[in-house]
């Protein structure tokens, strides 16, 4: 894992980019509020994302030149980015979406995550919403971590080693409820 730099974004989010951003209430808004400050420099790229809980800074209009979105779950604001020609709603089972990012048209090139501080043995935890992030952190060419202290530890398939981590940001932050 190596600290990320504000000026590393146009490296890892290239021209024509499909960039994976974590939902529920694990939406990375560091990553995001980050990635976001570099968007004027960005060239035709894809968000994909499910339900995140909290804002959803990335359709404003002053973004819709360089970021287009494509949720699989439509929520009031993505309505009226749907409606304004900015975003796309892909209406898709849960179980479905690991395939779109491993063999079907929608391969990911960089994930947006968040993640617990990583363990001695150096794994960190999706903690609370693994639900289709495990799939985006296995199918990804880059991933990028918030590693979160607030983010808890969780049971089961949750677990992700450093070296999967290309670059991370550390913030605290309350997940949101």
């Amino acid at each position: 894992m190596k600290p990320l730099e504000t000026s590393d974004w146009p490296r890892l989010v290239r021209p024509g980019s499909r960039v994976f951003i974590g939902g529920g209430a694990s939406v990375p808004f560091a990553l995001v509020e980050s990635m976001l400050s570099m968007a004027a420099g960005f060239k035709d790229v894809e968000l994909v994302h499910i339900h995140g809980l909290g804002e959803t800074p990335w359709i404003a209009p002053k973004y819709e030149q360089v970021l287009r979105t494509n949720s699989f779950y439509l929520t009031p604001a993505l309505r009226d980015a749907v409606e304004r020609g900015q975003a796309d709603y892909t209406p898709c089972a849960m179980s479905e979406l690991a395939s779109l990012f491993k063999t079907g048209p929608l391969p990911l090139d960089v994930a947006l995550i968040q993640v617990s501080p990583p363990d001695a043995e150096g794994f960190c935890s999706l903690g609370v919403s693994v639900d289709i992030v495990m799939s985006a952190v296995k199918c990804a060419r880059v991933v990028i971590a918030q590693v979160n202290p607030k983010m808890p530890r969780t049971c089961g398939d949750t677990l992700i080693s450093t070296r999967k981590i290309g670059w991370f940001i550390k913030r605290a932050a309350a997940l949101p409820e």
